[in-house]
């Protein structure tokens, strides 16, 4: 049997509080499932309690699910696959069976049901706020010899900066915004990172992207990227796309799974893909984006967002909400067949935007890693928008607010069961 791991919003995991108060109900969710190169993922969004144990034959002959229970024993061998003979899935249903200890810490026992063979679940995660991933072997404290993030590991405190040294980040854009982003996230210490444009590197990029040099000009962005982060973390595993999110081959990047997925991008549709495949694994997703603009008698407006959306809960095209026209617009380019002719003619740079300032794109990325930390350690538990405005003569101007879906957002609503 092929290796099956298991992936529970934190929505769906607060159900499980409600069953150590009454060890005879049972959390139920229905599975979707995502291919990837080790084996499968197993995907639950939300969940519901249920008083007796499910059984297969009162479900669809083709819903797959999950069901987990609680156990008052330290005892657990064995126990997932008695509930799976209680649940007595159909041959055409995949189940899955989570048996959780009320006694010790940590302890679980998991396994899985396909075409009426049962085998262990090789381990579960819970995303969102505090993410939790845990395996039938767990992994081994992160020892640093070298010293090298001594600092970073006191004071982010032991349980973030373990989080940090197995995250694998999933990065949409490489060039002003993104080489910062891409930057920072290296020196935080993540193990995994997947680089994502499609776009060469340009002379007018060079002053916003600090360590790429001249001699990187006509090269892919995130190859140049890549190189600058690894002469300062050659333990880091980059892997590099030279390519658009919306071309066909994005789908590689998202092949295993990631624990965040980041957008620095200047393309709505972009952002919106790039939010929707966060969505499809169940992951967090990080928008930051950055404008200097013309204003007719006034300086310009120096403005940062930086946006965190945990999954179901508020996108690109709802915080703030586009106008009908421009979702439209989104809607046509994500279903178009690849090389699909573009409608009208995109605007010059200039047409949009004064230029470009590294002092804001370095604050607003800080902002949003920093609001990505609040999440893995726990202390924040919404979507989160942030706006940095910044006021000449009187300096920076925040204000931030926890957000959520828009009710009537067809792009929030996409995949929901």
């Amino acid at each position: 049997m092929r290796d099956v791991r298991l992936t529970i919003s934190a929505d769906a995991w607060r159900g499980v509080q409600k069953l150590l108060h009454d060890h005879q109900r049972f959390l139920v969710a229905k599975i979707r499932w995502r291919a990837t190169r080790s084996g499968s993922e197993a995907l639950v969004d939300v969940a519901h309690i249920m008083a007796e144990v499910p059984r297969g034959g009162d479900r669809p002959p083709l819903d797959d699910f999950l069901v987990i229970g609680v156990e008052n024993s330290e005892r657990l061998a064995s126990s997932a696959v008695e509930l799976m003979r209680r649940v007595r899935p159909q041959s055409s249903q995949a189940a899955i069976t989570l048996v959780l200890s009320t006694t010790t810490l940590g302890h679980w026992d998991g396994a899985v049901s396909l075409e009426g063979k049962i085998d262990s679940l090789g381990g579960f995660r819970i995303t969102g706020p505090g993410p939790v991933e845990v395996s039938q072997q767990a992994p081994l404290a992160e020892h640093d010899s070298t010293g090298l993030f001594s600092r970073l590991r006191g004071a982010v405190g032991e349980t973030v900066y373990q989080r940090l040294r197995r995250a694998v980040v999933v990065q949409i854009g490489a060039s002003r915004n993104g080489a910062l982003c891409a930057q920072m996230l290296a020196s935080l210490g993540i193990a995994r990172l997947r680089l994502c444009d499609g776009d060469l590197l340009q002379p007018e990029n060079l002053d916003g992207m600090p360590g790429v040099s001249r001699g990187s000009i006509g090269r892919p962005k995130a190859e140049a990227v890549a190189d600058t982060i690894l002469r300062a973390r050659d333990d880091l595993a980059v892997t590099c796309g030279n390519y658009s999110v919306l071309s066909p081959e994005a789908a590689a990047l998202f092949g295993e799974s990631c624990d965040l997925v980041v957008t620095c991008v200047d393309d709505d549709a972009a952002r919106v893909a790039a939010g929707l495949l966060a969505k499809k694994m169940n992951v967090a997703h990080l928008d930051i984006a950055t404008s200097v603009s013309n204003r007719p008698t006034l300086p310009h407006a120096i403005i940062g967002d930086s946006r965190l959306f945990l999954p179901r809960h508020g996108c690109c095209a709802c915080t703030p909400p586009l106008t009908p026209e421009e979702r439209e617009s989104i809607l046509y380019r994500l279903a178009a067949p690849p090389n699909t002719l573009q409608r009208g003619t995109m605007p010059a740079w200039s047409e949009q935007r004064a230029g470009s300032l590294i002092t804001i794109n370095a604050a607003t990325v800080s902002a949003g890693i920093g609001s990505w930390l609040d999440l893995l350690a726990g202390t924040l538990r919404t979507s989160f928008w942030q706006r940095l405005d910044w006021i000449p003569g009187e300096g920076l101007r925040l204000n931030s607010a926890a957000v959520d879906a828009a009710k009537e957002c067809p792009f929030c609503k996409v995949g929901e069961q």
